[in-house]
């Protein structure tokens, strides 16, 4: 039994030169956060070098180094491993965590017995100096259908299947440990979407899921990682093969579950196709209807008419 506590996981590469702000938002953590895990995978900047000079003020972190740059999915399974209390969230090293709203998110984990608690995020898009902090608008949307003002709803996937359409962040959610360690949910050894299979695995065995109205991360997008992002592009489809293993894990799920599955994949082989081709991504469709359940399929294609055309549309 794991010892009740709030353990963040940070992994880091290169990030020197934008770590520190994410440190800074994690110094007024003290009364809510009981361990801070930095995985680095294989810096060769100065990275190593802040954490170390964190920890030597800092008596909760563990600094956990890696030898081979093995990518954000392995580093993050790692830190998992290194986990020694109840629950845990993931960040990004160049976001920052919001303290008050982290303390919130986690007394509600602990006093609802929740699964995993998700929550908005500030998402900053630093662009020519122009800055902007918002949600993307269909995530803005699946919040307020589900809270309706209010400030915490405890629901299932079952119940509110919209949950798994939003954007499949790993860092807007809080996790008991045991859930993710129980159900075998980890990130898969992918470089691009390793975070999807996450998303939809750990959301939909949860027994009592928390949707919360306060934001607990602000996430930092630039120019800088939108280029990084480009020189990703080639072989995306290939990484999206994630999408396989959703796929059988819903197979014995209903309709419903089914058709918000199909417009996710739908939705993010239109996205990835701008770039991989048009044939590629009718390729993984196809092979993804393959594994769904044909009953389902036929009933979520039957009462969805744009959606039967969309998938028309691609695999023709």
């Amino acid at each position: 039994m794991n010892q009740l506590g709030l353990s963040v996981i940070i992994p880091t590469y290169n990030a020197a030169s934008f770590l520190e702000r994410c440190i800074i938002s994690l110094t007024s953590t003290t009364d809510m956060i009981s361990e801070i895990i930095f995985v680095d995978d294989a810096s060769t900047d100065s990275t190593n070098e802040l954490i170390r000079a964190f920890k030597e003020v800092d008596p909760r972190v563990n600094h956990i180094k890696l030898n081979k740059n093995g990518g954000v999915a392995i580093a993050r399974n790692i830190g998992l491993e290194a986990v020694t209390f109840s629950h845990l969230m993931f960040l990004d090293c160049d976001d920052e965590i919001i303290a008050n709203n982290v303390k919130n998110a986690f007394d509600d984990a602990i006093a609802y017995d929740l699964d995993v608690v998700v929550t908005p995020y500030i998402n900053v898009i630093k662009h020519n100096r122009q800055h902007a902090a918002e949600m993307s608008e269909s995530d803005q949307r699946i919040f307020f259908q589900i809270l309706r003002g209010g400030d915490l709803r405890i629901t299932r996937a079952d119940i509110h299947p919209e949950l798994l359409k939003l954007t499949n962040y790993p860092w807007n959610k809080i996790f008991k440990k045991e859930h993710l360690l129980e159900n075998g949910i980890v990130f898969p050894d992918v470089r691009l979407h390793e975070d999807i299979l996450h998303h939809w695995k750990s959301l939909l065995t949860a027994k009592k899921l928390g949707v919360t109205s306060k934001s607990i991360v602000r996430y930092n997008f630039s120019e800088v990682m939108e280029s990084a992002t480009t020189n990703k592009k080639h072989g995306r489809i290939k990484c999206l093969s994630t999408l396989l293993d959703v796929a059988t894990l819903i197979k014995d799920g209903d309709y419903l579950i089914h058709d918000v599955f199909l417009q996710f994949s739908l939705d993010i082989l239109d996205w990835a196709s701008k770039d991989s081709g048009k044939a590629e991504a009718g390729e993984l469709l196809r092979c993804i209807l393959g594994e769904v359940s044909p009953h389902a399929l036929k009933k979520s294609l039957k009462m969805n008419m744009d959606l039967t055309n969309r998938v028309w549309d691609m695999v023709v």
